[in-house]
């Protein structure tokens, strides 16, 4: 068993979810266990020489830099993506994305980045599967499992993902997945 994390970086527009390696690791501790297996999705380039290379580069897959999650690999023990550029040396790099999103989305917890399509989609797959137990929407940038609640102790930021209903009301809804797409619920559609 293993547990996974998307954490987006580099070109992402919202440069409020860019949390330092620390933070992540603090706001985390809850959900993940000491030791754990843990693959971190990312486009995180700790180097300089793969710093400016572009998402879709071939060679990002070669990267084994990795120094910005120092404190997360302390905790656990963290995999990525270029730890498995053998078994992956002949698939198409247009896919790995696809592949990651999949890897992610079988795992024991996903904690992802608020505001990602790409995190947005692993929950939508997540959502899917019946045999995934753990569904709760956890992002990093929220500490588990005290940001999880609302004030008078019912449940907080992990149902708090926009429904159906709540489109409409300012909230941008692209990049969020909606609970009832998998949800069974007590009405009948037929």
């Amino acid at each position: 068993a293993f547990s996974s994390m998307h954490v987006r970086r580099n070109d992402f527009q919202f440069k409020e979810m860019w949390l330092s390696a620390e933070q992540i690791t603090a706001n985390s501790a809850k959900v993940f266990e000491p030791k754990e297996q843990l693959y971190i999705a990312t486009d995180e380039r700790s180097d300089s020489k793969s710093a400016g290379r572009p998402n879709f580069d071939p060679d990002l897959l070669r990267v084994n830099d990795h120094s910005w999650f120092a404190p997360l690999s302390a905790v656990y023990r963290t995999r990525f993506l270029g730890d498995f550029a053998g078994e992956l040396s002949d698939t198409l790099h247009s896919l790995l994305g696809c592949i990651e999103q999949l890897v992610c989305s079988r795992s024991r917890v996903f904690v992802g980045t608020y505001k990602s399509t790409f995190t947005s989609y692993i929950h939508r797959l997540r959502g899917y599967m019946r045999d995934v137990d753990q569904k709760q929407f956890l992002y990093t940038h929220a500490r588990y499992p005290e940001d999880y609640t609302d004030d008078k102790g019912g449940v907080g930021l992990a149902r708090k993902g926009p429904t159906w209903s709540a489109i409409g009301g300012g909230q941008p809804f692209w990049g969020r997945e909606f609970l009832e797409a998998w949800e069974e619920t007590e009405v009948s559609m037929w």
